[in-house]
């Protein structure tokens, strides 16, 4: 933190020109990482010695910042949110993931500018008072509503704009709306659907198709023993004529030719052909980075398997033996301090 021209660092405070945490002139800086710039060979060899940097270096348990009873990971200026991730300016939540000035929900994600009292909602805008709803904005009083703007008092709708007093997006005075609602979660209630979410069944996506696999990964049998639907899919790879295997590239982003934009790159990983744009081309050119070896999935999966998934479990410090609640499993081997342990260490 507030440190510029660092190559390869951790828990560093306050520092410039440092390579492997080693403090160095601004020239001899510049060199050593000027040896590793281009060339796809160095690159990975950089990416090692980095993989091999998160497994020394001392892991904060949880990145909460300037915080007052908060639980889960990269929370800022928040109080009372407990098993929250990605937070900030909020207050008075729990099981909340990814959210701006929240106060006051339970169970929901990707909640931005002052959602208040909302239960099980995903993607809103200033909203207040939400339950069981998918991407509303600027409403009030909505249950079981989705891609409604401007609403209020709203029971069941879909794409609705401006609309006050509807079920299933059919207007009614005030006095029998608030009759047919009430009877229809009474309805509910019998049949055992209220106070739930819309079920998977009615989900036109598997499981495996889902942004919930990339964060919380099921195997098909597990998928489906909660209920998910899980797709099979067999790619077809593209079929291309000019090809060639990602290690036969030249080593160089200099020694590029242009004509690699009329190739198809198979993936070192997955096989997978894919291809360069002109315009990428000219990033790689620019930024003197080497040409990517991976598939663009396969670097999307590398990039997110970095990430630590948003769970917690009790684990002790490894400085001082103090409980604590962090995002590291138990048996992972990474050094993680608690939140005291940690700051003497790094200041």
């Amino acid at each position: 933190q507030g440190c510029g021209n660092c190559c390869l660092c951790s828990n560093l405070r306050q520092k410039q020109y440092h390579f492997l945490n080693e403090p160095l002139s601004k020239e001899e800086y510049e060199k050593r990482v000027s040896e590793f710039r281009g060339s796809y060979a160095k690159m990975e060899e950089m990416r090692g010695k980095w993989l091999q940097l998160q497994k020394d270096m001392i892991h904060r348990h949880a990145n909460i910042v300037n915080s007052e009873n908060c639980t889960g990971d990269f929370i800022e200026n928040s109080k009372n949110c407990l098993d929250c991730y990605d937070m900030n300016e909020s207050q008075d939540s729990r099981y909340v993931v990814v959210g701006v000035q929240v106060k006051d929900n339970y169970d929901c994600s990707n909640m931005y500018i002052k959602p208040e009292l909302c239960y099980e909602t995903l993607g809103t805008i200033e909203v207040y008072n939400c339950a069981y709803c998918l991407f509303v904005f600027h409403s009030q009083n909505l249950l079981l509503c989705e891609y409604c703007f401007n609403c209020k008092d709203c029971f069941g709708c879909v794409g609705l704009k401006h609309k006050q007093y509807c079920i299933f997006n059919k207007q009614y005075p005030k006095e029998e709306y608030e009759q047919l609602v009430s009877k229809i979660i009474e309805h509910m209630r019998k049949t055992n659907e209220w106070g739930l979410y819309l079920p998977s069944s009615l989900s036109p996506f598997g499981y495996n198709e889902s942004l919930a696999h990339e964060y919380l990964p099921l195997t098909a049998k597990d998928a489906n023993a909660q209920g998910f639907s899980w797709r099979t899919v067999v790619e077809k790879k593209p079929e291309v004529k000019k090809t060639i295997p990602a290690s036969r590239l030249p080593d160089r982003i200099e020694d590029i030719p242009d004509d690699v934009l009329n190739w198809a790159i198979v993936c070192d990983v997955t096989g997978r052909p894919f291809r360069i744009q002109k315009q990428e081309l000219d990033f790689y050119r620019r930024q003197n980075l080497p040409l990517p070896h991976a598939h663009p999935d396969e670097r999307y999966d590398r990039r997110l398997r970095l990430r630590n998934p948003r769970r917690l479990w009790a684990r002790k410090c490894m400085k001082c033996g103090k409980e604590m609640q962090t995002t590291y499993a138990p048996e992972r081997p990474e050094r993680v301090y608690c939140e005291e342990c940690y700051l003497k260490e790094v200041y």
